[in-house]
């Protein structure tokens, strides 16, 4: 049975080296590196379909993902929580400090600052989520490095995770990808930093 025929496990890795390298793990391994396949553009399609599933998984299961937001939204999303809700907090404190109706200036601060702070919150994760996102025009994994795809095995999988790919697919046979094994994050992300370049890439489009 030929690696077209069964599922297989497709990796990408930062390198072609780096990808050469992790042959001969599987090699020492046990594995038959006669199935390996690298960089091949069915593996690379493949692998592209993989991260764009994961990212636009919509349930709670999605592998760090809550609710439908993708990781990058999620991680914006609670910063701007935690910003918009200490703006919300600042910009309630005049009233709260002035009072309001006939509640005790105690109370009537408390409702006011709780208030704030929600909104704030709720602003703040809605526009931080949205800018944290990734854009469309920006790589994907497999679009950045080498593919290596190898039979499914327990050996394999093992081998494969050890050895610091960007992610791991398992793919059926006719291609389409099942199941993420493994999915590293980018080192060179930032969510402040990526915010603030998308919030400049909106002013100059509009």
């Amino acid at each position: 049975m030929t690696l077209q025929d069964r599922r297989r496990l497709v990796a990408v890795y930062d390198t072609e080296q780096d990808a050469r390298d992790t042959v001969r793990a599987l090699e020492r391994s046990g594995v038959d590196v006669a199935q390996v396949r690298l960089a091949d553009d069915r593996d690379h399609v493949s692998s592209i379909k993989g991260e764009m599933r994961s990212e636009t998984v919509h349930t709670l299961a999605g592998p760090g993902n809550v609710g439908p937001l993708t990781k990058e939204m999620t991680r914006g999303s609670l910063l701007g929580v935690a910003v918009g809700g200490l703006v919300g907090f600042l910009l309630a404190l005049p009233v709260a400090i002035i009072g309001i109706g006939g509640l005790s200036r105690l109370v009537g601060g408390l409702v006011v600052e709780g208030v704030g702070s929600v909104v704030g919150a709720t602003v703040g994760s809605l526009i931080a989520g949205a800018f944290a996102a990734k854009r469309p025009e920006e790589p994907l994994a497999a679009e950045r490095g080498t593919t290596l795809a190898v039979p499914l095995s327990e050996e394999a999988q093992r081998t494969l995770t050890a050895t610091n790919p960007r992610r791991v697919d398992v793919v059926a046979p006719d291609g389409h990808p099942v199941s993420v094994v493994a999915e590293r994050d980018d080192p060179t992300r930032n969510v402040i930093r990526d915010i603030g370049r998308h919030m400049a890439a909106e002013d100059r489009s509009s």
